[in-house]
């Protein structure tokens, strides 16, 4: 499943990585730009979903993070937020930078 296909539930792939627990993945994820906001069919978040503390911690964080940490511009359905894992901090796609 790739981060931005859903299941017959509506469930994405950060659905399933709340409710399964993977932090990694999680992380992975948001990592890549991917809504935390979005509701599967029976209206859940990934946040409602969340099995752990610690996944429910970064989805928080994702959550209550509203502005790029870099150029203070608002996280909205266009502009994602991106999560850097070195410094846990959320960046918009203007400075989010994956070198792999």
């Amino acid at each position: 499943m790739s981060p931005t296909d859903i299941d017959m539930h509506g469930n994405t792939s950060v659905h399933q990585a709340a409710a399964s627990g993977s932090i990694k993945v999680l992380s992975c994820f948001l990592q890549i730009g991917v809504n935390v906001h979005v509701k599967n069919a029976r209206g859940h978040t990934p946040l409602d979903l969340a099995t752990n503390e610690e996944t429910r911690a970064l989805i928080q964080k994702a959550t209550k993070t509203v502005k790029c940490n870099k150029d203070g511009s608002i996280f909205d359905f266009k502009n994602v937020r991106y999560y850097c894992e070195a410094c846990e901090k959320f960046y918009c796609g203007k400075w989010a930078k994956r070198n792999w």
